[in-house]
């Protein structure tokens, strides 16, 4: 066997495992380190040791992390250690300069071999607005390991900002300015801006408007929050991660606006998305009116439309499948809500506070629900769902009066959940540009997300059907014996209520009077997983034609 194919990753590369965990780590002397670790265990292998025998050999790896929970006289020093197998001890060394001077001694156990442990140590008595130094350094049976120096400052103010700063740049901790429009600044005596903290903008009730700088990386919890006068935010290119609560308690906020070349997040029409915008984010509280979340949109976030008490409607498009907990928490102007037959999951208290909603009406099955998702709602409210649907009961699902309704046709369904006006006006349209109406997409289940499928209207979608598929445009061939010319489709079957009528027609040539159905053609139909839906295959009676077309015909 191969020896080195027991060393691990952390020892053939130049650098340790801990250095990529850690953002800002910095790793114990990571270059000439490993290159002596990788060729003392090479050495130990050779003799016949185990791999275990071998790494026990090693030094500890030690690696710091950002210092965080920053204040003006306190701090918590993170970092990892990884005894590899032998008893060790730890201490962070801490102090004003790199003589460090004063330390503090965290818990290594080896029962845990040789894994990384976490270790921190929380500090008290500061120095306001002071810059600090501190490093790891571990000691077991076969050596000392010291980790590279890291640094902190302590909080202290410049201008309308109270700050701090670590090895990276400057973290603003509170805003204690009273402009109105608020350009944050690139920089703070000469260090790069990179983070907003947690509740920097928290009850900043003069603020209207925040331009955030290119260069700052996150957003901290709650970072705007409770800001009555808040029309808008905007987001440069350079965020990567934005904490929850981002605009909530802002009743005027009405705009997040983030910059089209940022690669983890987008805006559509002032609400916040991720980049993909399959996940709706934050919907600004000051939103009024009707709403409707763009199609495509796969799942509605934790938070989602918290407090927005302004919005009267709200249209969730057939791509959403799960909507996720507190999504609308005290949305206090909702009347009535519709779900799709694509959700599948309602988690806790999705709708929870919402003292207007009177009814919950499902197109599908019982979605799974979670605690207390239509709890104090309206005295009046109801769960209504379309007779056949699955999974739910009378007179009352999970503890929620309902009403059975009369069931409607599967097209009529279709068109609510997309948008689509009941009196068929759009259904011929290609909202795609893919040249497949909408009623064709509806007709050959081509909504969805299997193969052959897009979950909305506005995605191209010209997929022919997979001769075991259930979705797509229909398929053509010939029989490999007689020649005769074979179409198979997906149809809806009648006893689903479809709304659509399905007839394959035949002709010699292209001209529109030649077309008709073929008495003595024959037909096979296959039923699939969805037990709406069947595979069809037509074959001609004709053989051998000299020419000869096909097409199915789909009547509303």
């Amino acid at each position: 066997m191969n020896a080195t194919a027991f060393i691990p990753s952390w020892v053939k590369r130049s650098k340790s495992r801990s250095l990529d965990r850690i953002p800002g780590g910095s790793g114990s002397r990571p270059d000439l380190f490993a290159f002596i670790a990788r060729w003392i265990l090479l050495g130990f292998l050779a003799l016949g040791f185990s791999p275990t025998q071998a790494l026990a050999a090693l030094p500890p790896t030690v690696v710091t992390g950002l210092a965080t929970e920053i204040t003006a006289t306190t701090a918590v020093l993170n970092g990892t250690v990884n005894p590899n197998g032998s008893n060790t001890i730890a201490i962070f060394e801490y102090g004003a300069t790199t003589a460090y001077g004063t330390t503090q001694m965290v818990n290594v156990y080896p029962r845990y071999g040789f894994e990384e442990q976490n270790v921190q140590v929380r500090l008290a008595n500061l120095q306001i607005g002071s810059i600090y130094h501190y490093r790891i350094t571990a000691t077991n049976d076969n050596g000392t390991s010291v980790s590279d120096d890291s640094i902190f400052s302590t909080e202290q103010i410049s201008g309308d900002y109270k700050y701090t700063s670590d090895n990276n740049g400057v973290i603003i901790t509170k805003y204690i300015g009273s402009d109105k429009i608020v350009n944050i600044p690139a920089t703070i005596n000469g260090m790069e801006v990179i983070s907003i903290g947690n509740d920097a903008f928290n009850n900043c009730g003069n603020v209207v408007s925040v331009n955030i700088p290119f260069g700052v990386i996150n957003l901290g919890t709650n970072v705007f929050s409770s800001c009555a006068n808040l029309t808008s935010i905007t987001i440069p290119s350079s965020v990567a991660s934005i904490g929850d609560g981002v605009g909530w308690h802002c009743p005027n906020l009405s705009t997040i606006t983030v910059d089209s070349n940022n690669s983890n997040y987008s805006s559509v029409d002032g609400a916040l998305f991720n980049k993909a915008e399959t996940i709706l984010i934050r919907c600004p509280s000051g939103k009024s009116g009707p709403y409707v979340i763009p199609s495509g949109i796969t799942s509605i976030g934790q938070f989602t439309f918290y407090g927005c008490d302004k919005l009267t409607s709200l249209f969730i498009p057939y791509s959403v499948t799960i909507i996720g907990p507190d999504a609308f928490l005290y949305c206090n102007g909702l009347t009535n809500i519709t779900i799709p037959s694509s959700v599948t999951r309602i988690d806790n208290y999705a709708f929870y506070g919402c003292s207007g909603l009177t009814s919950a009406t499902f197109l599908g099955n019982a979605p799974l629900i979670g605690s207390g998702s239509f709890k104090y709602v309206h005295s009046s409210f109801v769960v209504q769902y379309y007779r056949g649907a699955l999974s739910f009961s009378s007179p009352s699902w999970n503890g929620y009066s309902t009403v059975e309704l009369d069931p409607i046709s599967s097209l009529a369904i279709f068109q609510i959940e997309h948008g689509l006006p009941s009196d068929g006006s759009q259904n011929l349209l290609t909202p795609a540009g893919d040249g497949v109406p909408n009623l064709l997409k509806f007709a050959f289940n081509m909504l969805g997300t299997g193969i052959g499928q897009t979950n909305s209207l506005d995605k191209p979608n010209g997929s022919l059907l997979r001769p075991d598929g259930f979705a797509g445009l229909p398929r053509v061939g010939r029989d490999a014996d007689t020649n005769q010319l074979t179409l198979t489709y997906v149809r809806r079957k009648s006893s689903s209520m479809p709304g659509v009528a399905y007839s394959v027609e035949f002709a010699n040539d292209l001209t529109e009077d030649g077309w008709s159905e073929n008495p003595s053609a024959t037909e096979t139909a296959i039923p699939l997983s969805d037990p709406k839906m069947e595979r069809v295959t037509v074959t001609d009676s004709i053989a051998n034609p000299p020419k000869r077309f096909v097409r199915v015909r789909v009547s509303q």
